[in-house]
C-alpha cells in the first residue's frame, strides 16, 4: 500500500490486514454479496432505480466538484442508478460505472448501448477495484454503495471492510 493511501483515510492502514486476517470469510462474504445483488437486479430487469436521491438534487454539488467536462469519473456501486446517464447528458463523457453485480452491469450496458454509447461499464468490487490502475480517476462517486455494506458483523470486520473500501478508492483516485 502506498503512503498516499495510508494517509488519506483513517481506516486505510488496516486494509492490507483484511485479506490475510480473514481470507476464507472475506471470499465467502463477497460471493454472498454478489449473489444477493445479482438476484436483486435480475428481478428489476433493466428498470432504473435511484437510491437516496435523484441527479437533480445533486446537480449543483457535482458541477462544482467535477469542475470540467473532461474529468475521469468512476461511479462505484452504480447498480441501476441513472447517475451515469444524467452526468453524460450534462456533458461529461469520461464515465465508468462499476458494480459488484454482473447482472446490473449487463442490464445497464444493454439499456444504454444505443442512447449513451460512451458510458463504460465494469464489474468491480468497491473494496478492491482491482480492475483499475492506480490514479486513473479524477473523481470517485459513491451515491450509496458504502451504505449497502453489511455492518451487522463484528466491529473489527466492519472496520477492516471500510479500510479496504477507502484504500481502494484512494488508490484509483488522482
Amino acid at each position: 500500500m502506498d503512503s498516499k493511501a495510508s494517509t488519506d483515510f483513517t481506516g486505510a492502514a488496516i486494509c492490507a490486514l483484511s485479506s490475510r486476517a480473514f481470507p476464507e470469510s472475506a471470499a465467502h462474504a463477497a460471493a454472498k454479496i454478489e449473489l444477493y445483488w445479482n438476484e436483486h437486479f435480475q428481478k428489476l430487469g433493466q428498470d432504473g432505480e435511484d437510491w437516496f436521491c435523484e441527479f437533480e438534487s445533486l446537480r449543483s454539488i457535482l458541477m462544482r466538484v467535477l469542475n470540467g467536462y473532461s474529468a475521469q469519473i468512476l461511479i462505484v456501486g452504480c447498480g441501476h442508478s441513472r447517475l451515469g446517464e444524467c452526468l453524460y447528458d450534462a456533458g461529461f463523457v469520461n464515465i465508468t460505472n462499476s458494480d459488484i453485480s454482473t447482472v446490473a452491469i449487463q442490464n445497464m450496458s444493454k439499456k444504454y448501448q444505443l442512447t449513451h454509447p460512451g458510458l463504460k461499464w465494469c464489474v468491480a468490487d468497491a473494496t478492491k477495484l482491482d480492475e483499475f490502475t492506480d490514479q486513473s480517476f479524477d473523481v470517485v462517486i459513491d451515491k450509496g454503495a458504502c451504505d449497502t455494506f453489511d455492518f451487522r458483523a463484528d466491529k473489527h470486520s466492519a472496520a477492516l471492510l471500510l479500510g479496504q473500501y477507502f484504500a481502494s478508492i484512494a488508490r484509483v483516485r488522482l
